[in-house]
């Protein structure tokens, strides 16, 4: 029969083994999660510049609408600021 020193210390070998897996999973989870931060932090740097772009192609087809407007209107002979 197994004295009681022997199977503490067995048993106290399964909790070591325990703990190294679960230190490696924590260590997985961790790189993981940096991993995680540094792609949304690259897609948001993405993002923003993409917003930008499109705030500049936006006001310049409003510019280009106004003076197209402006021209037609011309072309019809109306005045823009004889509008009634």
């Amino acid at each position: 029969m197994p004295s009681s020193t022997a199977v503490v210390e067995v048993r106290l070998d399964h909790v070591e083994a325990e703990v190294a897996r679960h230190d490696t999973v924590i260590e997985r989870l961790v790189q993981s999660h940096v991993e995680t931060k540094t792609g949304l932090a690259s897609i948001t740097s993405e993002l923003k510049v993409t917003n930008d772009l499109l705030s500049d192609y936006m006001s310049t087809m409003q510019k280009v609408m106004f003076a197209l407007i402006a021209i037609v209107a011309a072309a019809m002979g109306m005045s823009t600021f004889e509008m009634v």
